[in-house]
């Protein structure tokens, strides 16, 4: 979202929205993009997909398993 706002105030184009996010995301968080979107490269994907990319992976749902044990150790 902030990124987006961003994009707004700086008026980034859309070409170059994903060359700016893969800047700002630094050495670490390119690397990261690599490996998660192997064999793909981060800058042929759109801005949607690296932003889903990343939120799952830093973000990831509780398994179905994990919320029961949850549950249960609460009790």
């Amino acid at each position: 979202e902030r990124l987006t706002h961003y994009f707004l105030c700086n008026d980034v184009p859309k070409e170059k929205q994903v060359s700016l996010f893969i800047t700002l995301a630094g050495s670490e968080g390119y690397e990261l993009l690599c490996n998660l979107c192997t064999p793909k490269k981060p800058a042929n994907l759109t801005l949607e997909r690296l932003a889903e990319i990343m939120q799952k992976h830093l973000q990831p749902q509780p398994s179905n398993i994990a919320a029961i044990n949850s549950k249960n150790a609460s009790r």
